[in-house]
């Protein structure tokens, strides 16, 4: 829930105006070098997955959608996997 510290709190929390129907969570790296993203759906997918429905519950949405990087292969099955049970993931 990072990214250039802009504050989680507000990213769960939109205004009232402007409801939310999905909730895309970015799984791609921000640097070439960096695989901090990558692990983490490798070796935790399930955690990855509880986090989505969690997020999802608080927002009230039912999509949610994990975007990986296409040269990570690997990230794309296990994930794939991990949600194949999930609905709305």
């Amino acid at each position: 829930m990072g990214g250039a510290t802009f504050p989680t709190h507000v990213k769960l929390s939109p205004p009232q105006d402007k409801p939310i129907d999905v909730l895309l969570v970015n799984g791609a790296e921000c640097e070439p070098y960096l695989t901090a993203d990558h692990r983490i759906m490798l070796e935790k997918p399930e955690q990855v997955i509880t986090g989505v429905k969690a997020i999802m519950k608080v927002l009230g949405v039912e999509k949610g959608y994990i975007a990986i990087e296409k040269n990570k292969p690997d990230a794309i099955e296990v994930m794939q996997k991990a949600a194949s049970a999930e609905e709305g993931i």
